[in-house]
C-alpha cells in the first residue's frame, strides 16, 4: 500500500468533529437509486474505497450483506497493488486506477476483475473518510499482533490484543503502511473495519454517519452484524522492489461463488471476451465494457482492428457452446450480429469487433 500524501487536514477534521468539518460531498454515480439499505431477500454489496491526495487508491473493500441470513456480513479486502484488466488500458494496478479512469470505469473494472455486482459505491477522499469514521470514536479493535504504522505524521504503534482507537488513529491505521507488507497490513485493516461496523450498531453512531453521506445507509445496516473478513486471493508477482500481485482466478471464482454467490455476475463461469475497437474512437472499448460486464462476460483483453473502418459490430464465437452468449452480447449492445468463426482461440471465448453502428446507437456513452 502507498503512504498517503498528507493526513493533517483530515485529522484536523476528525479532532474538530463533524460540525466544523467541510460539508459532505453529494453522492456520485446513480446515487438516487443506490443509497438504500440492503433490501429484504437480496444479497447487497458496497464498494468502499479511498482515493489519496496523490490520486492513488490505497484502500478497497467490498462488503456483502445477506438479508436471508440477517446476522451475516462479509468484507472482501482488495490489495491495492493487484493487477487488473482495464478496458483500453490493459493490465494496471487497482492503486493506479483513479489517475487513469473515472469513477464509473473504476467501479466497472472492480466488477470485471472480481465478478461481483456492486450495488453501492463510496470512493472517499481524505475528508469524507475522516468524517465517516468520526462518529464512531472510540473504535474498539482487537489486533492479532502488535502493529507499527508509518505515515507522513510519523509512527504509530499498538500492542496486540483489545484496544480502543480514536477515530483519528483508526484513520491512520487504515491508510498507513506496515513493515511486513500490504497483505499483512490487510489483517490490521480488517480488525479496524470490524470494530467500526460493530460501533455502527448504536443509533448515536449510525445516525450522524449517515448524515455525513447518505450512501452510508448501507454501513448502518451492517452495524452489529457478524463480519466475515476475507482477502482477495492473490500471489506476488516478481517485480523487484515493487510489491505487485496477480489474482488467482480459480480461487477468486470459488470465493465469490461461496461468499457472494447471489451477487456474482453471470452463472458462475464467466465467458472471456476480447473487445476490439473497429472505428478508432478513443475509449470505445470502455464504452462497450459497460454493456457486457453486467451480463456476466469478463473482459479479458482489448485491442484495435488494424486500419479501423468497421461499420457493423460483429460478435465472434469459436465454440457452439458460446452461441447463446454471443447473441446475449448482441442483444445487450443493441446492434450487430453473432458469427461463428472456425478458429482455435485459447485465451478468449468471444471477440467483439465494435463498429460505427454501436456509436450511432449509443451516443450517450461514446460522445458521438
Amino acid at each position: 500500500m502507498v503512504v498517503i500524501a498528507s493526513v493533517s487536514g483530515s485529522l484536523a477534521a476528525l479532532s474538530s468533529g463533524p460540525s466544523s468539518a467541510p460539508a459532505a460531498r453529494e453522492p456520485e454515480r446513480g446515487t438516487e437509486t443506490t443509497v438504500e439499505a440492503p433490501a429484504e431477500g437480496k444479497f447487497s454489496t458496497l464498494l468502499l474505497a479511498h482515493r489519496a491526495k496523490d490520486g492513488t487508491l490505497d484502500l478497497g473493500v467490498i462488503f456483502g450483506v445477506d438479508t436471508n441470513e440477517p446476522r451475516r456480513a462479509t468484507a472482501l479486502l482488495l490489495p491495492p497493488t493487484t493487477m487488473v484488466q482495464v478496458a483500453a488500458l490493459q493490465q494496471q494496478t487497482l492503486r493506479d486506477l483513479p489517475a487513469l479512469v473515472d469513477d464509473d470505469i473504476l467501479e466497472l473494472t472492480v466488477e470485471n476483475a472480481t465478478g461481483i455486482r456492486l450495488d453501492t459505491v463510496i470512493i472517499a477522499d481524505d475528508v469524507l473518510l475522516a468524517r465517516l469514521l468520526a462518529p464512531a470514536d472510540p473504535i474498539p479493535v482487537d489486533f492479532s499482533r502488535g502493529i507499527r504504522i508509518d505515515d507522513d505524521a510519523g509512527t504509530l504503534g499498538y500492542a496486540g490484543g483489545a484496544q480502543k482507537l480514536s477515530a483519528a488513529d483508526a484513520y491512520r491505521v487504515l491508510l498507513g503502511t506496515e513493515p511486513d507488507g500490504s497483505l499483512s497490513h490487510l489483517v490490521t485493516v480488517g480488525a479496524v473495519l470490524e470494530g467500526w461496523i460493530d460501533r455502527l450498531d448504536r443509533p448515536a453512531v449510525a445516525r450522524p454517519t449517515v448524515e455525513v453521506d447518505r450512501r452510508a445507509t448501507f454501513l448502518r445496516a451492517m452495524g452489529g452484524l457478524d463480519l466475515r473478513l476475507l482477502t482477495l486471493p492473490v500471489e506476488r508477482v516478481d517485480a523487484g522492489d515493487v510489491e505487485r500481485f496477480r489474482m488467482l482466478d480459480d480461487e477468486v471464482a470459488n470465493l465469490v461463488g461461496g461468499q457472494f454467490g447471489p451477487a456474482r455476475l453471470g452463472d458462475g463461469s464467466r465467458p472471456r471476451a476480447e473487445l476490439r475497437n473497429g472505428t478508432g474512437t478513443v475509449g470505445l472499448t470502455q464504452a462497450v465494457s459497460r454493456f457486457v460486464v453486467p451480463i456476466g462476460v469478463e473482459v479479458a483483453h482489448t485491442d484495435n482492428v488494424p486500419g479501423f473502418g468497421k461499420d457493423e459490430t460483429i460478435v465472434q464465437y469459436y465454440d457452439g457452446e458460446h452461441e447463446a452468449t454471443a447473441q446475449a452480447v448482441v442483444d445487450a449492445l443493441g446492434v450487430g450480429r453473432a458469427e461463428r468463426v472456425n478458429e482455435q482461440i485459447d485465451f478468449v471465448d468471444l471477440t467483439v469487433i465494435v463498429g460505427a453502428d454501436f456509436e450511432t446507437a449509443h451516443p450517450e456513452v461514446t460522445g458521438r
